[in-house]
């Protein structure tokens, strides 16, 4: 028992949009890397994840009320979001970027963590 409420926040209804198991797999795993940094750093009572889908994006939003972290401060000293923290949050970007997508990552000290995965479901001008 980890001590963390969890809320689930997923449609009922998910529009049919297949992906392909390359990009749930790199989803799988950079929502697996999301959840083990929220158990082993953050200090969270809460987490939170979320899933929204619209016509032009899919995004998974994880939450937490944890202990947070400078995020711009990570960024300034690496010169790429999150690189300079350690594998975890560079690899969580370098999975989204992967698969086309990208992955926002907003913390303060003392007011959690916001991890963001979207990616566009748009297909591009020339595919047919």
């Amino acid at each position: 028992m980890t001590g963390i409420q969890c809320e689930l926040d997923i449609p009922t209804q998910l529009p049919p949009h297949p992906l392909s198991s390359q990009m749930r797999h790199h989803l799988f795993l950079a929502t697996h890397e999301a959840l083990t940094n929220i158990l082993k750093h953050s200090g969270a009572t809460r987490a939170r994840i979320s899933m929204v889908f619209n016509n032009a994006a899919f995004e998974i939003i994880i939450s937490d009320d944890g202990r947070g972290f400078n995020s711009p401060a990570i960024e300034a000293k690496s010169g790429s979001p999150a690189a300079a923290s350690g594998d975890g949050l560079s690899n969580m970007h370098r999975r989204l970027a992967d698969i086309g997508g990208h992955c926002r990552i907003e913390s303060t000290p003392g007011r959690g963590a916001n991890i963001r995965f979207v990616i566009s479901l748009k297909m591009p001008a020339n595919h047919v």
